[in-house]
């Protein structure tokens, strides 16, 4: 996973319009390329994102952006195991054995649990200090496309912990509908 601004400032667009969007982003000039340094880049957005606009403009946007970074191939890919699979659990047992979704899931009670042992979006996962919850419903929205596609159900998905506001891990539910 990782980030990318014109994707994310389309995303934005579709909240606020695309003038609101591009002013907001014109503020930020190019990204940068350290890790560090693009964490911190990211954190002042996310910051900025959250005092300019409701948090559900911030929310959509991000959740918007996990979707499209996720891509078609690796959505295609989920259907086809989840179609090959004879039921969740086994689909879930697939999707431990390839890593994806941090390779940590388990399927009882109509929810799917998981966690990432760490931050997987390398723009931020080199954060030296912990951000606010707005940045990880990108990562809401990569397992929502994940799971809504593959299964062709929709999806919850909450996030209980999460690295970068300075957990151990991300722990996550996927509720399936």
């Amino acid at each position: 996973m990782t980030w990318n601004p014109k994707t994310f400032e389309e995303c934005l667009a579709k909240e606020v319009g695309e003038r609101r969007a591009r002013t907001f982003m014109s503020r930020y000039g190019p990204e940068p390329s350290g890790g560090a340094a693009k964490a911190s880049y990211l954190k002042d957005m996310m910051e900025a994102l959250s005092k300019e606009f409701p948090d559900y403009v911030g929310e959509r946007a991000l959740m918007c952006h996990g979707r499209q970074c996720l891509g078609r191939a690796n959505a295609e890919h989920a259907r086809k195991l989840f179609q090959g699979s004879k039921d969740i659990v086994d689909f879930v047992e697939k999707l431990n054995a390839e890593g994806v979704a941090g390779g940590h899931l388990l399927y009882s009670d109509g929810k799917i649990t998981g966690y990432y042992d760490r931050c997987y979006c390398g723009s931020v996962s080199k954060a030296p200090q912990p951000f606010g919850p707005t940045y990880c419903n990108c990562s809401r929205g990569w397992l929502l496309e994940l799971f809504e596609v593959a299964m062709g159900r929709k999806a919850d998905v909450k996030f209980h912990t999460t690295v970068i506001q300075g957990g151990r891990q991300c722990d996550f539910e996927v509720t399936l509908k």
